[in-house]
């Protein structure tokens, strides 16, 4: 192989693709490091769905947890004692945090996918 050709490349990390420096896995003999490769592929999109589920998990407490501090403060509100821009405050900060809330449980939609069957066999089409 020239110097310069394209497949003439080395990942540089040793864990991932055992490949000599000076070889890749084009070259003969370089079996078992194309294998390695395949294998690492699976594992790491297992990881990264586990982790992309693990964060949507994550999201939707968060916004759960924002929905139900909406819901308690906004009956303590209007049942309490507050008025006029002191109460339009109260309401304010009450509805940011219920649109939060919504943003936060659109993102963990976004993020739900957790099982990686599906992306799997929609990438092996």
């Amino acid at each position: 192989m020239a110097s310069g050709s394209y497949f003439n490349f080395v990942i540089p990390c040793d864990k991932y693709l055992p490949i000599p420096e000076n070889k890749t896995f084009w070259d003969e003999g370089q079996y078992d490091a194309t294998v390695k490769r395949l294998e690492n592929g699976k594992r790491s999109l297992d990881d990264f769905l586990l982790m992309v589920g693990e964060r949507a998990a994550i999201e939707r407490r968060y916004a759960d947890k924002l929905q139900s501090w909406y819901k308690k403060w906004s009956v303590a509100v209007k049942q309490g004692p507050e008025f006029g821009e002191i109460e339009d405050i109260w309401q304010s900060i009450l509805t940011e945090g219920r649109k939060i809330a919504d943003i936060h449980f659109k993102i963990s939609s976004g993020l739900g996918i957790t099982h990686s069957e599906g992306i799997q066999k929609s990438i092996h089409k």
